[in-house]
């Protein structure tokens, strides 16, 4: 399902459709070295849980995946999302791709929305659906064992 709305209101119509519904819809993770593998060239990347003071960081260049930092900060952190410029029809665009298997687009399509849905379909057919898997599910409390009061 493609929902061109934010994150928010994407996770709210998710949880409503497995709720009132009969579908069993699954949340998606990406698994960040396989992006590495099919598009190598970052133009940006947020990092999270760097340290125990800092809660996330950002670059954004050109070639940043070159860059001692990004090193750095992919050692110390993991991934939150990454742009990447995607070629289409001869001409480069810049899309974010980001852990829960969401497509930003960097500018706005309205204008053109076939584009703005043949450049997301690209990105799943080559990128998403090549690199992401199923997200795992959070535990209660009770399933760990943590006495739960009624």
């Amino acid at each position: 399902m493609i929902f061109p709305q934010g994150k928010y209101v994407c996770k709210a119509v998710f949880h409503n459709l497995n709720v009132i519904s009969s579908l069993a819809l699954l949340e998606m993770d990406i698994d960040f070295q396989k992006v590495d593998k099919i598009c190598g060239e970052y133009l940006g990347a947020w990092f999270r849980r760097i340290s125990s003071k800092v809660d996330a960081v950002g670059l954004v260049g050109n070639q940043i995946q070159k860059d001692d930092n990004f090193k750095k900060f992919r050692r110390l952190g993991e991934f939150s999302n990454v742009t990447v410029p995607w070629l289409f029809g001869d001409v480069s665009h810049r899309v974010m791709i980001t852990k829960s298997s969401a497509v930003i687009l960097q500018r706005d399509y309205r204008d053109n929305q076939s584009l703005e849905l043949a450049l997301v379909l690209d990105v799943f057919d080559k990128v998403l659906s090549q690199c992401w898997y199923e997200k795992p599910k959070r535990r209660r409390a009770s399933e760990i064992g943590i006495p739960v009061e009624p």
